[in-house]
């Protein structure tokens, strides 16, 4: 909670004052330096009393000063009580108390309803803390409507103020101030990998919040639209996507906002209230990300050609202790197969036709859920190598010794076969086409 200590401080040449009959009255207005001031009149109602000008004076007048109220974290206060003059008190004389609906509000004693707190609280959040300028017509406006709230109707506005502004403002409030989440709020969402899921927001609540927790996470958020009708936003997870509860808070309010939510009371100059809640707005979603993968399997011999009827075997283990399937490629030497629920599996062959040799590799595969993971095996042809020896007369001869090498130069390792009783031998599972003889 913010401290309870209010200072007074006296800035510009600009105040508000009201008139009753000769004595001028001054109601309280805040602004910070650089706020450009309003320049006009707004006529209020003072109950018991009648209707009533409140002046915002002209630049040419320098013979009022400003007051500034702030507590000690620099806090603007808002007045709850025109028709009290605004004193200089050398910063005390203040008690702060609890604000809420059956609070005495003022020195009318003037009891808070429910629906006057909750109006306060959507006017303050809405029409200044969330407010896309926070100079001084505006905060004349939402000032205007403080009071307003609180039984003293606004009947006219003149000079830089005028009331069509001030009813779009109402109007603003009116429709926001018993939203504090979107239509989506709390709701449990699971997206494919790979998707993206539209959220509809009828509330005009999205707009406002902040969905860095979610980008931080993996998640990609666009805003579709934002109309009068409402909004939406499209989710899409990246490969990498958290699942969780995710909280998203107001976005573009002051890092030092913290909840506060005072009615300052002094029984000689204005009571004032400062209302700050951090939560006003809120926005909870669960997502979940249905991580299923696609996994393809293909099978080429050496020379580049589709080998089907390739079976492979595979398991989330790397040595295949737990449960595995076994899968065939088709005629076009591959196998697809989707919803793959885990993040790694381990692929080998278990049996491939007698023309190549077996593989003994296993290969790990790290799903994407944006594409399919296609994992590839070349395996060598088993070539059948067959010698024949025969004399100038045609006559096959056996017992003569072949030496057979991969290297031109025979510098490599040297393999020697001897001719059968009919000239010939055969020499099977040669894994390169290309030898010397």
């Amino acid at each position: 909670m913010k401290s309870k200590t209010l200072k007074i401080l006296m800035l510009f040449i600009t105040a508000f004052f009201i008139f009753i009959g000769n004595k001028k009255v001054f109601a309280e207005s805040i602004h910070y330096n650089q706020l450009s001031g309003a320049r006009g009149n707004l006529t209020v109602r003072i109950p018991g009393i009648g209707d009533y000008p409140v002046y915002v004076p002209e630049n040419g007048n320098k013979n009022i000063a400003l007051h500034y109220i702030t507590n000690d974290a620099g806090d603007k206060a808002f007045c709850v009580e025109p028709e009290v003059l605004l004193r200089y008190t050398g910063n005390g004389g203040y008690t702060a108390t609890e604000l809420g609906a059956g609070v005495k509000i003022n020195k009318r004693k003037v009891v808070l309803t429910p629906e006057q707190d909750e109006y306060l609280r959507a006017t303050i959040y809405w029409g200044w803390d969330m407010a896309k300028e926070q100079n001084g017509k505006q905060f004349e406006y939402i000032q205007a409507l403080v009071w307003e709230t609180l039984g003293y109707p606004v009947l006219s506005m003149s000079g830089d103020l005028n009331l069509a502004e001030y009813n779009e403002i109402k109007a603003f409030i009116n429709q926001q101030y018993k939203s504090h989440a979107p239509s989506w709020n709390k709701q449990h969402i699971t997206v494919k990998a790979g998707e993206s899921i539209t959220l509809q927001d009828y509330k005009h609540i999205a707009h406002y919040l902040d969905f860095e927790p979610l980008t931080q996470s993996g998640w990609h958020v666009e805003k579709i639209y934002e109309n009068k009708e409402g909004g939406a936003i499209k989710l899409t997870p990246s490969p990498e996507a958290k699942t969780g509860i995710f909280k998203l808070n107001p976005k573009g309010l002051p890092a030092n906002y913290e909840a506060t939510n005072l009615l300052y009371k002094n029984p000689v100059t204005q009571d004032v209230i400062v209302i700050k809640d951090p939560n006003f707005i809120t926005g909870m979603l669960e997502l979940s990300v249905q991580k299923e993968a696609t996994l393809k399997l293909v099978k080429k011999d050496t020379e580049g050609h589709y080998v089907p009827n390739v079976t492979f075997e595979v398991s989330y283990y790397e040595d295949f202790s737990g449960t595995k399937w076994t899968y065939k490629t088709g005629e076009d030497g591959t196998v697809t197969i989707p919803k793959w629920k885990g993040s790694t599996v381990y692929v080998r062959e278990i049996d491939v036709p007698d023309h190549l040799f077996i593989s003994d590799e296993v290969k790990k595969v790290d799903f994407r859920y944006d594409r399919v993971n296609e994992v590839e095996f070349i395996n060598p042809i088993r070539y059948e190598l067959k010698l024949t020896k025969k004399d100038t007369a045609g006559n096959y001869v056996p017992g003569v010794t072949f030496e057979v090498c991969y290297y031109e130069d025979f510098s490599g390792t040297k393999y020697t076969y001897t001719t059968e009783k009919d000239g010939t031998v055969t020499i099977p599972n040669w894994a390169r086409s290309n030898i010397q003889i």
